[in-house]
């Protein structure tokens, strides 16, 4: 107790008016505090409030393009879709054009060999047709054939004679025959 009572000795005990100006003191300091960290507390929440708006319009944006993006994978989707039809449907006609060349490409080989039937029905038709060229003297005019009879008949020597007959005509083949005759008649008798 010694002990206390020198340390109460060396120290004074303040007198009511000065620990009344410290507590006024400390009282000033603890209310500045509060009104900084109130001003502080006040800019945070502007900040804090800034900063939900931008999250807010952040998020609408992600929506956004979340909605694009989505939209974008269904065209993407539906084109894909539509690219593989189209190419089954290209595989398919590659096939059948195959299968068609082939078709035609046998069809061709069997028309660049005509059988021995056709050949001879071909020579046998050649024949006739200079046979009969030889013997009437009659020279057709082919594209005019359509329209009417045309052509020109000679006896290979001194005789030509051209000739248009209507194809409604009745008597054709009397005025055929009568250009032959005509053509097989000597200049002298005439």
């Amino acid at each position: 107790m010694d002990k206390i009572l020198a340390l109460q000795d060396k120290f004074e005990a303040p007198s009511v008016e000065i620990l009344e100006e410290a507590l006024k003191q400390h009282l000033i300091a603890l209310k500045r505090r509060d009104n900084e960290q109130d001003h502080l507390l006040t800019e945070n929440a502007t900040k804090i409030a800034e900063l939900e708006g931008k999250k807010l319009e952040l998020e609408k944006r992600i929506t956004q393009e979340q909605s694009k993006h989505i939209a974008c994978l269904d065209e993407l989707e539906r084109r894909n879709k539509i690219l593989k039809e189209r190419e089954h449907e290209k595989t398919r006609l590659i096939t059948e054009n195959r299968h068609k060349e082939a078709e035609k490409n046998k069809i061709m080989s069997k028309c660049k060999m005509p059988s021995v039937t056709d050949e001879n029905t071909l020579e046998n038709g050649r024949k006739k047709f200079e046979y009969y060229k030889n013997l009437t003297g009659i020279r057709w005019d082919y594209p005019m054939l359509k329209n009417g009879i045309k052509g020109y008949v000679t006896n290979k020597q001194d005789y030509i004679h051209p000739f248009f007959f209507e194809l409604d005509q009745a008597d054709l083949t009397a005025n055929l025959w009568e250009e032959i005759a005509k053509s097989t008649t000597l200049k002298g008798s005439e």
